[in-house]
């Protein structure tokens, strides 16, 4: 799975490939063997999102972002695209109401507040959360949830940490 996963995110460019952020033997280890329905959170022009949909053709796909430089990257049944601010409220409510996910993962603004309000907002409604491009030694100090915080609303978490992705499950 580690090598189909690394070919399919270097066959559509993404960020998650060896030239960025090598994301791909972190996502083989943790993801889910057939999930119905993914959600990703800051798609830019869809390059991960035909990557997830190469890796599970069977998935409903949900993708968000600002989409301020572009329109939506393409269209297919297969994918729906919600335009807005990851914090935004109503957003979040929107995502939610197509939910539950079994794959939610926030490569959104990388902003540590944004970070924060969307896994509020969307935790609970998912099996597997990932955040990635945790880049700051203190991240998790300037208001994100630490590990004990998430043991608390759920105590049957399971939580992994990397060097720049987190991975949390909420069985």
């Amino acid at each position: 799975m580690v090598e189909r996963i690394i070919e399919i995110f270097e066959k559509f460019d993404t960020d998650k490939n060896s030239k960025g952020h090598n994301y791909g033997p972190y996502y083989a280890k943790h993801l889910p063997e057939n999930p119905k329905k993914i959600l990703e959170i800051g798609v830019k022009d869809g390059a991960s999102i035909r990557a997830w949909r190469e890796i599970y053709p069977d998935a409903k796909i949900y993708g968000a972002d600002l989409f301020q430089e572009t329109t939506y990257p393409f269209m297919e049944d297969w994918v729906q695209w919600f335009k807005g601010n990851q914090a935004d409220h109503r957003l979040l409510a929107d995502l939610r109401s197509h939910g539950p996910f079994d794959i939610i993962i926030d490569d959104g603004s990388h902003n540590w507040r944004d970070q924060l309000m969307t896994f509020y907002g969307l935790w609970g409604c998912c099996d597997l959360y990932v955040v990635e491009d945790i880049f700051l030694d203190n991240f998790w100090s300037q208001g994100l949830p630490v590990d004990d915080n998430i043991k608390f609303l759920n105590p049957s978490a399971k939580i992994y940490n990397y060097e720049k992705i987190k991975f949390f499950y909420a069985p």
